[in-house]
């Protein structure tokens, strides 16, 4: 796995103007030109896509594992349909599949088990992100998934760099 920086905010110094976007539960976006996306997630999934043979990227940020029908934009709310939809607005912008990668963030155990064992909700919407990327064969270059505590990202879509921020962590916790 690539390091991800985790820090609370961009430092990095570069001359790029980039718009910054916040990105809600069920939305995605996919840009040519640099952008900063921001989002908050507790136990949903935000998949960050990166070309960097071409310099665009996309994220989404999706509340449920599986539901999606695939048409419409509540599709972009299940992690079945909205990983394989922001991997098709990638191709669709030039890029090869084999020229994709992956950053994965979210899944937080922030309820309870369900009853009977049942895998929590950030597991379950965490392991369909992966599995989706793999049945596409878009490498996972870095994760920041799991753990008891929300997140905070930001990314940018032109070099793929990433930044966390943890949310109400305590001392030694995740």
């Amino acid at each position: 796995m690539g390091l991800l920086s985790f820090r609370s905010a961009p430092t990095e110094v570069d001359e790029v103007v980039r718009p910054h976007l916040f990105l809600r539960p069920g939305e995605h976006i996919v840009a040519a030109s640099p952008t900063e996306v921001a989002t908050v997630l507790g136990s949903c999934v935000a998949v960050c896509l990166w070309n960097p043979v071409r310099g665009h990227g996309a994220v989404n940020h999706f509340l449920l594992p599986l539901g999606g029908d695939g048409a419409g934009g509540a599709a972009w709310r299940y992690g079945d349909t909205a990983v394989d939809l922001l991997v098709g607005r990638m191709l669709e912008l030039g890029a090869r599949r084999g020229e994709l990668v992956a950053k994965v963030f979210g899944g937080a155990h922030l309820l309870s088990a369900g009853t009977n064992g049942t895998p929590r909700l950030g597991s379950r919407n965490a392991e369909i992100a992966l599995a989706r990327l793999a049945g596409h064969q878009v490498q996972v270059e870095a994760q920041a998934i799991l753990g008891r505590f929300g997140r905070k990202l930001v990314f940018h879509t032109d070099t793929g760099a990433a930044w966390v921020k943890t949310l109400g962590t305590e001392s030694g916790d995740e």
